[in-house]
C-alpha cells in the first residue's frame, strides 16, 4: 500500500459537524467569551485568562465546547477534522487532570505533518512532546461491540506519531477536565511518521518508545503506558464512538495515547521517536 501523506489524509476524511443536540449548550455569552478568547489566544501568541465561571459545567459541556471550536476553527483554517487523539490514557494521567476515564481530542489536518517535520516554537504555548502509536482505518466501525479482531481487521495501516500537546490558557495546569476539552483536549500538532501495514506481529504492549531531544534520551516508556495497551485502546474508543452515533469512518486516524512521560520541548531542539520495529520520527522546533 502507497504511503498516504498529510495532504492526502487532509482530504480522505470529511468535514466534523457540530450535532443538533450539542448547540443549545452553546447559546450562553459565557461559552461565547471561552471559545473567543481560545481562538484570540492562538491568533495573538498571548495565552488566554479565562475568567471565572465562563467554564463548561460538565464533561458533556466540554465536548460541545469542542465541537464549536473545531467548527471555528475550520472556518478560520480550512482543511477538515481528520481523526482523534486520546489524552489521559493512563491512570496517573486521569487524575492529575481531573478525568475519570481516557478523553477525546481533534487531529485536524492543518495541524498534521509528515515526519521529518520542522515547526516553529513560538506557534506553541506549553509544546509538550509525546511519542505515540497512530492508526488509520481502512473501513468502517459502526458496531458498539465491535470484537479486537474487527478492530485489527478494520486498519489500514499504523504508524509512529509526534504529537504536540498544548493549551491556550493562561492557567494550564489546572483548568478543569470539562474546560480543558473546550480547549481541544489539549491537541497542539501531530507529526506523523511512515506508516506500516504488515504490523500485526508486533507486540503493542511490550513495545519500547525512546523520545530524544538532539541526540540525548529525555524520556523512555513501552505500549503498556497506554491503558489496554494503544490496540486495546482503539478498540474501546471505536465502540464508545459507535454507541454515541458518530462511528469512527474509513481514513479517520486515532493517536492512542503517549507511550513516554511528557516532555516539554524548547526553540531549537530535535526531537526523535524511537519506536523499535515501528521506525523513528523526528520533529525539530525551530
Amino acid at each position: 500500500m502507497k504511503h498516504r501523506t498529510a495532504n492526502e489524509l487532509h482530504t480522505s476524511c470529511k468535514k466534523s459537524t457540530i450535532p443538533s443536540g450539542l448547540r443549545p449548550r452553546l447559546l450562553g455569552v459565557g461559552m461565547t467569551v471561552l471559545i473567543d478568547g481560545l481562538i484570540a489566544a492562538r491568533n495573538n501568541r498571548q495565552p488566554f485568562a479565562h475568567p471565572a465561571g465562563i467554564g463548561p459545567a460538565s464533561l458533556a459541556d466540554g465536548y460541545a465546547a469542542q465541537e464549536v471550536h473545531v467548527a471555528r476553527l475550520l472556518e478560520q483554517l480550512g482543511g477538515t477534522q481528520i481523526g482523534y487523539k486520546l489524552g489521559a490514557t493512563n491512570h496517573d494521567t486521569m487524575k492529575a487532570m481531573g478525568f475519570d476515564a481516557p478523553f477525546t481530542g481533534p487531529i485536524l489536518s492543518a495541524w498534521t505533518h509528515n515526519a521529518p517535520a520542522s515547526l516553529q516554537r513560538s506557534d506553541f504555548f506549553v509544546c509538550v512532546i509525546e511519542a505515540e502509536v497512530g492508526f488509520r482505518l481502512g473501513r468502517d466501525l459502526p458496531s458498539t461491540t465491535s470484537t479486537r479482531q474487527e478492530v485489527i481487521e478494520s486498519v489500514a495501516e499504523i504508524f509512529p506519531t509526534l504529537e504536540i500537546a498544548d493549551s491556550r490558557l493562561q492557567d494550564w495546569k489546572n483548568p478543569g477536565a470539562p474546560t480543558i476539552l473546550a480547549d481541544l483536549g489539549n491537541a497542539g500538532a501531530l507529526v506523523i511518521g511512515s506508516p506500516l501495514q504488515n504490523w500485526h506481529k508486533i507486540d503493542l504492549d511490550t513495545l519500547a518508545v525512546e523520545l530524544s531531544a538532539d541526540g540525548e534520551t529525555v524520556a523512555r516508556g513501552t505500549g503498556a503506558m497506554v491503558l489496554d495497551n494503544p490496540l486495546g485502546r482503539l478498540v474501546e474508543f471505536a465502540r464508545e464512538r459507535a454507541a454515541i452515533g458518530y462511528p469512527l469512518k474509513a481514513g479517520e486516524i486515532v493517536s492512542t495515547g503517549t507511550c513516554t512521560p511528557p516532555y516539554p520541548a524548547k526553540a531549537g531542539q530535535t526531537l526523535t521517536g524511537h519506536f523499535g520495529p515501528l521506525g523513528t520520527i523526528s520533529l525539530t522546533l525551530l
